[in-house]
């Protein structure tokens, strides 16, 4: 027995169970912690940025259904804008240098892409090695020798999130590229908006309950996102639809995902309005061909 505590009774046992539930003290419940839950101010936040990644992708939608170079006319600014959150999210150390080889990489893969029949593995293996071989260059110039590691792969990286969004512009040249990239981009503004918003509620930390384990996190934030996509894609080109529909969701899941609940949630929030529209460019291209051509 523990020596009777401060304003409590002799013979009374204290400690922790006279405290409350160990989440209600901030402590550790089997292990896991629990964390607070998150203010309107970041549900705000959060369906703030939804809706401007719902926004980016109607745009393409529109430019799709409008034409190859109306469609470009919307990914390019798109791209640069990836490429800069995806450096800021990383923390390039020359975000510079790493913002004009992404962009030039991607009016190089989206004027590349635009030519009927191009190789598009064999156009982005070329551009990679490009700017593989110029970013050394720029560093070696620079005489930089620290960090040069991380330099050259947060603009690699940066390269590759921007060149994915590329093969939309090549299935728009294919037969039946417009039907799939109008309903992939639809699908993927709906779940934008309404999948996050369920995924935020049912399975991020602190939001209604106690964390969850990532395996069922990412179940319910992939299903969350498959799920609306799933529906646009039926209502709009029926089971075609619905099958390209939930994979370009649920590859926009996964990079929703991927980008969540870090340190630096407004950079996380920035760049997840974007990262899903790239993560789900190279399912759509194949489902494209393979559905609608």
């Amino acid at each position: 027995m523990l020596p009777a505590a401060a304003g409590c009774a002799p013979g009374v046992e204290s400690g922790p169970a006279l405290l409350g539930p160990p989440a209600a003290a901030g402590w550790e419940h089997r292990g896991v912690p629990q964390p607070p839950r998150a203010s309107p101010a970041s549900l705000a936040g959060a369906a703030f940025w939804a809706a401007a990644g719902a926004l980016f992708a109607i745009a393409l939608a529109g430019g799709a259904q409008v034409g190859r170079p109306m469609l470009v006319a919307f990914l390019l600014p798109m791209q640069l804008v990836l490429a800069l959150c995806w450096l800021a999210y990383v923390g390039a150390p020359d975000k510079i240098a790493g913002l004009g080889l992404a962009s030039g990489a991607a009016v190089v893969a989206d004027l590349l892409a635009g030519r009927s029949g191009a190789d598009m593995i064999g156009t982005f293996a070329g551009i990679i090695a490009v700017v593989v071989v110029l970013a050394v260059l720029a560093a070696l110039l620079r005489g930089q020798r620290v960090a040069l590691t991380e330099t050259l792969a947060a603009q690699v990286s940066a390269v590759l999130v921007v060149l994915e969004p590329a093969t939309y512009v090549a299935l728009r040249g294919t037969p039946g590229g417009r039907e799939a990239l109008v309903v992939s981009f639809l699908a993927l503004a709906g779940a934008a908006v309404l999948g996050r918003m369920a995924a935020l509620l049912l399975a991020r930390p602190g939001w209604l309950g106690p964390v969850l384990p990532p395996w069922s996190r990412m179940v319910t934030v992939v299903g969350s996102w498959a799920a609306i996509g799933a529906l646009i894609g039926a209502a709009l080109r029926g089971g075609d639809g619905a099958l390209i529909g939930a994979a370009a969701a649920g590859a926009g899941g996964l990079a929703d995902l991927a980008v969540a609940g870090v340190a630096g949630r407004r950079r996380s929030l920035y760049l997840g309005s974007l990262l899903p529209l790239s993560l789900a460019a190279p399912v759509v291209y194949v489902l494209g061909r393979t559905l609608f051509g």
